[in-house]
């Protein structure tokens, strides 16, 4: 009996731990910030700033090229508790035609690049062993960034979704979060190139605002 007693609290305790285990597996990612040299679940929100290089691609123009651009760009708004963000603003600048764009494009220039719909919504999420950060709405429309290129009839505008996703990794000696454009990024649709015909490329850099900082946040992470 006594034998039994051990075989069935070991059982328990091999489940207790696969419980435990799995639960930790499928547990959402979180949003943390750093205060007197301790890392801590964010409750309330924390403002970050996001900068680094993007390329945004329409890989089905129909006129046969392929239009993009490439610049450098800043995205700023709160991280939430529950993994969730918000994007208030997108700002680009020094952006030039990419790779395999109209001629005339390359001539004159890009202008007037602008995010639409703002503020953008943000949800961590695991795929496998790796976490992601999602664009969604914010409740305004469709996530989505719009650029003029200038040719000599005029100007050409092309508008591409910006509810992708990004790689993100924690660069722990910088005390921030690396939000990365990469393979899994799903394409999104364009105005001239239509479905799954905007790729976007790039890094961004995701850190505490300088008002945060003054307020005792060191750092960020996700997990």
């Amino acid at each position: 009996m006594r034998s039994m007693r051990i075989v069935f609290a070991a059982l328990v305790a091999v489940f207790a731990l696969g419980a435990v285990t799995a639960s930790s597996a499928f547990a959402s990612p979180e949003w943390y910030v750093k205060k007197a040299g301790k890392f801590a679940k964010v409750t309330t929100s924390a403002n970050v700033v996001s900068t680094g290089t993007f390329e945004l691609i329409d890989t089905k123009n129909p006129g046969g090229l392929t239009l993009s651009i490439s610049c450098k760009g800043e995205a700023s708004g709160p991280i939430k508790a529950g993994g969730i963000g918000e994007i208030e603003a997108f700002h680009s600048t020094s952006c030039v035609a990419g790779k395999g764009t109209l001629q005339s494009c390359k001539e004159k220039g890009i202008e007037a690049v602008e995010g639409r719909d703002l503020p953008w919504k943000t949800e961590l999420y695991k795929e496998g062993s790796t976490i992601r950060d999602r664009i969604v709405s914010g409740g305004k429309g469709t996530p989505e960034l719009s650029f003029k290129c200038l040719t000599s009839l005029g100007s050409e505008e092309d508008t591409c979704g910006a509810n992708t996703s990004t790689l993100m990794t924690n660069n722990v000696s910088g005390g921030l979060v690396e939000e990365e454009f990469e393979k899994l990024s799903n394409k999104t649709h364009c105005t001239k190139g239509g479905e799954n015909a905007g790729e976007w490329k790039g890094v961004f850099k995701a850190k505490p605002t300088e008002s945060e900082k003054t307020a005792g946040v060191e750092a960020i992470k996700v997990e």
